[in-house]
C-alpha cells in the first residue's frame, strides 16, 4: 500500500491524538494504519529529520523502512501521475486534484473531513447477509455499489459464477451485479478465476454484449486442482480496499433461504489488510503457475501473454515486499 502524507497532516493528527482523553475510533484505526501496517511505503513532504521529531513517523519506521522524503505532492499530481492503485492520500486541506484521483479510485482525505469520510467508507464496504433469513432474500445488487466508487480493478474467484445453468444464470448474477454496480464513465479490469467449458467464449461474449455501454476488460482464468499445493478453496470478490465474501458463491439470485452469509470489509481493518495482501499475493503465485500450464489455460482465448501481464501489473503492489 502506497500512503502520500503531508506533513501537515501527520502534525495535526498527532497533536490531537496524543492529547485527546476520548480517541475516536477513526482516529484509532488510522493510528493503526500509521503505525502498525506492514508492506507500505510512505511518501512524505517533509525532510528526513523529520523522523526523529514525529512519533508516529518513528513507530512507522520499525515496522516499514521505505519512505520517500521531501517528496513534491502538487508537481507530482498537478502532472495527472497515475500512483499505485491500493492509495490512500491524505492532505492537510483539501487539493484540487482530489476527484481526478477519486475518479481513479484512490482514496483521498483532508484533516477536516478524513473522520468522516473514511466512517463513510467503512459504513458502505462493511456489511453481513444472513442468507437464511428470508427478509435478506433475494440479494438487493446495490449492496455492491462500492465497487462503482472505489475500484478500477475488480477480481471474482468462485468456481461457479459463469456456469450459466438452471438456476444460476449469468444474466440474473454476474451481469446485474456489475451492470448494477460499476460507473459507466469509468474503466475496470475484471479478473475471474473460475473453472471454465467449451461455451467460456459464448459466456463472456454474453457478458460483454450485456456491458456494452461500460468500459470495461474481462481476463478468465482457470480454476483447477491440478495445480499443487494451490488450493482455492472459498468464493471471494476483491477490490483494492475490499474483500467480500459469500459461503454459496456469487450466484446470490436465489429465491430460497440458504444456511450461509455474505461477509464484506475494508482495510481499515488490519486483519482484513493482511488477509487481502495475502490473497492477492497466494493468487499471483496461482496465476504464474497456471500460465506455464499451457494446456490447463485454454479453452478461453484471452488467457495469453497479455493476459497474465495484466493481472501481474494490477496487483503489483501486493506482490512487492516493501520491508
Amino acid at each position: 500500500m502506497d500512503l502520500f502524507v503531508e506533513k501537515e497532516f501527520i502534525e495535526e493528527f498527532e497533536l490531537d491524538y496524543d492529547y485527546s482523553e476520548h480517541k475516536s475510533e477513526i482516529q484509532k484505526i488510522l493510528f493503526s494504519v500509521f503505525t502498525e501496517y506492514p508492506n507500505v511505503r510512505l511518501f512524505l513532504n517533509a525532510p528526513m529529520s523529520f523522523i526523529d521529531e514525529s512519533r508516529i513517523l518513528s513507530l512507522f519506521s520499525d515496522v516499514n523502512l521505505n519512505i520517500s522524503f521531501e517528496f513534491d505532492f502538487e508537481n507530482y499530481f498537478d502532472l495527472k501521475v497515475i500512483p499505485n492503485n491500493q492509495t490512500l492520500v491524505f492532505t492537510k486541506n483539501k487539493k484540487s486534484w482530489f476527484p481526478d484521483l477519486k475518479n481513479l479510485g484512490i482514496l483521498c482525505f483532508s484533516y477536516t473531513d478524513y473522520e468522516r469520510e473514511i466512517k463513510a467508507f467503512i459504513d458502505e464496504t462493511t456489511f453481513k447477509i444472513d442468507l437464511s433469513d428470508p427478509e435478506q432474500i433475494p440479494v438487493d445488487w446495490k449492496v455492491f455499489h462500492f465497487l462503482g466508487r472505489h475500484a478500477s480493478f475488480i477480481l471474482v474467484s468462485d468456481p461457479y459464477i459463469l456456469n450459466d445453468g438452471s438456476g444460476q444464470k449469468i444474466k440474473e448474477n454476474l451481469i446485474p451485479l456489475l451492470k448494477e454496480n460499476l460507473n459507466i464513465n469509468h474503466f475496470y479490469s475484471i479478473f475471474i478465476i473460475t473453472e471454465v467449458d467449451k461455451d467460456i467464449n459464448k459466456k463472456v461474449m454474453k457478458i460483454y454484449s450485456s456491458l456494452k455501454e461500460y468500459k470495461i476488460k474481462i481476463f478468465i482464468f482457470n480454476r483447477i486442482k491440478e495445480i499443487e499445493n494451490m488450493i482455492l478453496h472459498d468464493r471471494h470478490l476483491y477490490s483494492y480496499y475490499t474483500i467480500t465474501t459469500s459461503g454459496t458463491g456469487f450466484n446470490l439470485n436465489i429465491s430460497k433461504p440458504v444456511n450461509t452469509r455474505i461477509e464484506s470489509a475494508s482495510l481499515f481493518e488490519k486483519y482484513t489488510y493482511k488477509c487481502l495482501n495475502n490473497h492477492l499475493k497466494f493468487l499471483n503465485k496461482y496465476i504464474n503457475k497456471l500460465e506455464k500450464t499451457n494446456h490447463m489455460t485454454k479453452p478461453y482465448k484471452t488467457n495469453s501473454i497479455k493476459a497474465f501481464e495484466s493481472f501481474r501489473e494490477v496487483t503489483s503492489c501486493f506482490i512487492t515486499e516493501y520491508n
